[in-house]
This record gives C-alpha cells, structure tokens and sequence, in this order.
C-alpha cells in the first residue's frame, strides 16, 4: 500500500537541478539489447531521440521522440522533462493509484511525447514561455480545450494524463521545466474528467482454436525432435566446406588442376554425379560448389581451362548441389529422398527456427519478445529440482530493480505455473500457464541467478489511465 503525497499551495521549493550537458546519452539509466552501439545512442541535445535499442522485446516496434514539432522556444524545457521520465521511476501520484519506483515503459513515451506536444502547442498559443509560468487557471483552461478536441475519450484522458506525468517529475527537472501547481485536477481521475467509464484490463486477442493449435504444435514438434537435426547437420557441414575445415577436403592438395582430377577419380569411384545447379536443363556443373568440396577459395572461380578439364571426365550432373544426409524419419520412412540441397538450407533453417520459436513459447508460456530475447547459453538446471531454467530478459512485468543491472541485456525471474502438477517440484508463482506434455521431464523458469522467482506484478503497466 502506498501513502498519498500531501501538498499544499505554493508548491515548496525543490532542490536545484542543473540543466543536462547537450552530450548526455538520453538512455544511460537504461539497458539497452545486447549488440547496441553504445557510442551512438542520442544525446540529449539531438532533435530526434531514438528509444528502441531500450526496448526488451526486439521484434517491437517502438517510434522515435521527435521534439521538431514542439515549439521552439519550449523544446530544451520538455527534452529535459522526457530526460526526467527515461533516468528515474515514475514518482506516486497522490492518492497512490500506481506502483513506487517503476519507470514508464519505453514503448509509451512515444505516445506521452504526443501529449506533451500538444500542451506544449497550448502554452504557445497563451504565450506561456515556461513550464514553471502556468497556473491552476491555466490548467482549468485546458482541461476545457481537451474536452473540445475531437478525439476519443480514451485520448482525450491519456492528453490529461501526460500532463499529471509532466507535474510529478516537477522536482527532478531545472526550475524552468517545473509544473509549479497543485496536483492537476486532483480528485477525479482521468476517465472520469472526461466521461469514460473505466473497464477491467483483459487479453482482447482472440485464441488460436485448438484446431489450428493441435497441428500446428505437432508439425512443430516434428520439425524440431525429426527434421531439426538433419538440417543442423547439414548446415554445420556446408558451414565446414565453405570455411575449408571439413575432414573430407584433407583429401585434396596441391595445384587447382591436381585436385579437380583427384575429385573426379572419387566420384567415378563412389558413382556420385556432379553438384549441379538448381533448375538448369540439361543440368549444369555448380563449379562453386566443386571449389568448396575440394577446398578451394569461391573467390574468382574456376577458369575456363579448368572447368573444362572437369567437364571432359564425362561425369553425370545431379540437378542440384546436394550435402549431408537424411536421418530423421516420419512414420518410419525418411522425411525425404534426397539429401538437402545448398540452395534449401537458408529457407529450411528459418522455418526450423519458426518451429523452435513455436515450442517454446506455447510450452514454457514466454511472451515473444521474451523468447526472441533468449541468448545462447541461456539453458541451465537447477541442482536441486532438476527443474529445467532458462536465463533471459523478463519483459512487462519486470521487477524494479532490474532498471539498474549493467548487463545490457539485463535478466529478469519468472517461473511459469504447471498445468500438470505432478511434474512442478516448487511453488509456481506467476498467472500465466505453462503447456507441458506428458514427456517432458521438468518444467521450464525464466529466472534471475541468485533470486526467486518474482510475484506478478498487480499495477497498471502505465499511468494514463490510473489517475
């Protein structure tokens, strides 16, 4: 429970703030992801911030702080107030309606920019030069240009919102950027200002049907237990000839013409045709592909001579370059006639990573940024459940304290609950559920090392409706 501020009018003077240098990195009290150009992150005197290197989930998109459109004379004054709103927590607003120390989201201070511009349009419009100049009575004139503006309720109430955001950061800006009032329309919340009626937060996406899910999960489970380890096979061999450090390119040596005649003998000795290329009638020789299995350098190709010293040992052509081997099976028989070819691997690696993406999001109940933040290496045991845990970032309901962890990519606790219990060994903690079949040893945790597994927060994710 938290405890409502008290203020009185005048608002007492807070201690003073210097203004920031124009070179201060607008996301220092942030973690950025992993792999993030830390020299060039926007300063704070950029007219163009770019947040999204903040945001936990990658896949999210997340618009940039743009202060061009604020009027000119009011830009220095909101960049530090945005500033504000990046380095530290959100304070409580009286009547403590949200959580102490959570900072806002960095995928809503797009939207809180927006707001902030157009109170910042109103005080040009009524020669307002500073933030610290408007009054109650300024805040009741805009109160009513708000509720004239043809916008929905909803962001009519988000308008109202950035501007009790902009008065509860007053004592961590310059003296110029502060909102010098009482709390702005304190004793109605913001729905209620402008006729909204509040409804309970759920998930309006709509649930993929169990016809859809069912196979979808069992050809992904496919993909990945059958199909899976043929292609990283095959990848890891491609990966090996192409680099030269494949065990059969020792075979090999000497000047380019010793070995294309040594590869001939093999073929015609183990009656393998020619890599050739995909789709050419009559089939073609994929010279590429025959520099590689020899241990040649691709760069420049074979010349002329060469090419066709290979073509006059009157080997057959395959129609396309084929590596590796086919192991996995499907209802007994290989999943394939033919090897996979060098062409298939980028797309067949992409659908066994959508297939990954898949299992563990619908078996371990991680969100997808959460999944797509995972790292390698991130597996691991608990030594004394066997539970199987896995180290990662924890977006949205991140505890507060992980605002301060240097790690860029900063991890977060999580334990999902287990809808068969007999395999849970400890307490699940979390609302979320986690799908696990029969055959899986252990359930899966998101965790932070050192630390239990956090509650599930039970406060608003953001401000602009909770007051």
């Amino acid at each position: 429970m938290t405890t409502a501020l008290a203020h009185s009018s005048p608002i007492p003077a807070a201690a003073s703030v210097p203004w920031p240098a124009d070179h201060v990195a607008v996301l220092r009290n942030r973690p950025v992801r992993i792999g993030t150009d830390t020299a060039g992150l926007s300063r704070f005197g950029d007219d163009i911030w770019h947040i999204r290197p903040a945001h936990p989930d990658p896949h999210t998109k997340v618009g940039n702080i743009s202060f061009l459109p604020f009027p000119e004379p009011l830009r220095r004054q909101f960049r530090a107030v945005l500033l504000a709103a990046l380095d530290h927590p959100q304070p409580v607003e009286p009547g403590g309606r949200q959580s102490a120390a959570s900072l806002i989201g960095i995928g809503t201070l797009p939207v809180l920019t927006a707001d902030l511009q157009l109170f910042a349009h109103w005080m040009s419009e009524h020669s307002l030069a500073r933030i610290a100049d408007v009054t109650e009575q300024d805040l009741a004139q805009y109160l009513s240009h708000v509720l004239r503006l043809a916008k929905s309720p909803a962001r009519k109430a988000d308008a109202l919102c950035a501007v009790r955001t902009l008065w509860l950061f007053r004592d961590l800006v310059p003296e110029p950027c502060r909102l010098n009032t009482e709390y702005p329309w304190k004793g109605l919340t913001a729905n209620a200002l402008v006729g909204l009626k509040a409804t309970k937060g759920e998930n309006k996406r709509p649930r993929i049907q169990d016809e859809t899910m069912e196979p979808l999960l069992a050809w992904a489970l496919l993909m990945v237990e059958q199909i899976g380890p043929d292609i990283c096979a095959t990848w890891r061999e491609y990966t090996e000839l192409r680099l030269g450090e494949h065990p059969s390119q020792a075979a090999y040596s000497g000047p380019v013409g010793d070995r294309l005649i040594a590869y001939a003998d093999h073929c015609r000795r183990t009656g393998t045709p020619l890599p050739g290329l995909p789709g050419s009638s009559p089939h073609q020789v994929n010279y590429n592909h025959v520099q590689r299995l020899v241990g040649l350098p691709c760069e420049g190709g074979l010349s002329t001579a060469q090419q066709r010293l290979l073509s006059e040992q009157q080997l057959p052509v395959a129609s396309d370059s084929f590596v590796g081997t086919i192991t996995g099976r499907i209802q007994g028989r290989p999943w394939r006639d033919t090897p996979l070819a060098v062409h298939e691997l980028p797309r067949l690696c992409r659908l066994l990573s959508g297939a990954l993406f898949i299992v563990v999001c619908y078996l371990s109940g991680m969100r997808p940024g959460e999944v797509l933040s995972l790292r390698r290496g991130c597996r691991s045991t608990d030594e004394a459940t066997g539970q199987l845990l896995v180290d990662g970032a924890r977006a949205m309901t991140a505890p507060p304290t992980r605002r301060r962890q240097p790690n860029p990519c900063a991890p977060g606790s999580w334990s999902p609950p287990c809808t068969t219990p007999s395999l849970c060994s400890n307490a699940c903690t979390t609302s979320r559920t986690c799908f696990l079949p029969s055959y899986m040893a252990a359930p899966i945790a998101l965790r932070t090392p050192g630390h239990a597994p956090a509650a599930p927060s039970t406060a608003p994710s953001r401000t602009s409706r909770a007051g």
